[in-house]
């Protein structure tokens, strides 16, 4: 009995034993799925994170090839003015160098560009509509003006070369009014309209002058400079400098932002606005802050002059 009852406690402890294995290896072998799927979806999650990263990353180079592309077949249109030989107020040196330059770095990236070189008022007005005839729902369609320009009574006017200053009222006439080329831009309906104004080196007309109207006379008031404006949407207004300043001429072959505007027109990669960013920095270093470049956007999604 004795070892009777010992084998059989031996092989209840034996069994018992067993029993726990077994338990043992089946609860570990139950837990080893949930390890591997915790594992795998922890890994899962760490690709996608870095799947994340990398189109994040590649995202500007992707938006820039894609703006290259359509660079190659959207409709790029320029209007470049360049007026400085004056016929009856101070002649300018630098306005029809500054122009062909625009002009030809335009060409370069693919802008089709019309230019009115010491255009007169009755060609610098036709050819602009005949221009924004042709302009319409382009894609980009720019206007570039070197020359004089003033404030009259609130208003920026674009001086043509036949502007006298003996009969200041001619102004009205022989003159492109800024509000005039904005609404023209603006009615072309393009996706992006610019509008760059190296003008206002100075005020060749004096502070005040009168306008004969009949029996009538109204006075025109000269303000310094250019008066701030407003554009629209979808469109970028940028000035050599800021309203109610004056700029320079310059020195040498180019006025200073013109200069600083070739050396970045043609920059690949570089978004419009902060193209003009880096104009305005360039200029006032140039000038040791004498002329501080200013522009008025309201530009939807993000351009390039180039790529």
């Amino acid at each position: 009995m004795s070892n009777g009852r010992i084998n059989r406690e031996a092989w209840i402890r034996t069994g018992f034993a067993a029993k726990t294995a077994v338990r043992g290896r089946s609860g570990a072998a139950l837990r080893r799925p949930d390890l591997a799927q915790r594992f795998a979806s922890a890994s899962s999650l760490i690709w996608v994170v870095i799947a994340v990263a990398i189109l994040l990353n590649l995202a500007p180079a992707a938006a820039r090839e894609a703006n290259g592309d359509a660079t190659e077949t959207s409709r790029r249109l320029a209007f470049v003015v360049g007026n400085g030989a004056y016929e009856n107020i101070d002649s300018l040196a630098n306005p029809g160098r500054d122009a062909r330059a625009v002009g030809d770095a335009l060409e370069r990236i693919g802008f089709d560009v019309t230019r009115v070189m010491d255009g007169d008022g009755t060609a610098m007005d036709s050819e602009l509509k005949n221009f924004v005839e042709t302009a319409r729902e382009a894609d980009i369609v720019l206007f570039f003006f070197a020359g004089h320009s003033v404030q009259v009574n609130g208003e920026n006017y674009l001086l043509s070369v036949n502007v006298d200053a003996s009969e200041p009222a001619s102004i009205l006439e022989h003159s492109l009014r800024l509000g005039q080329v904005r609404n023209l831009l603006n009615a072309a309906d393009p996706g992006l309209a610019i509008v760059i104004l190296d003008s206002c080196r100075d005020n060749p007309l004096g502070p005040v002058a009168t306008e004969k109207t009949g029996e009538t006379a109204a006075p025109l008031v000269f303000g310094r400079g250019l008066a701030q404006t407003t554009g629209a949407a979808g469109m970028l207004i940028a000035y050599a400098t800021q309203p109610g300043e004056l700029a320079y001429d310059g020195e040498g072959d180019h006025s200073p932002f013109t200069e600083s505007l070739l050396r970045y027109v043609e920059d690949p990669g570089l978004e419009i606005r902060l193209m003009f960013g880096r104009v305005r920095e360039d200029v006032v270093v140039s000038t040791e802050g004498a002329q501080v470049p200013w522009v008025e956007e309201a530009v939807l999604g993000e351009f390039y002059f180039s790529d």
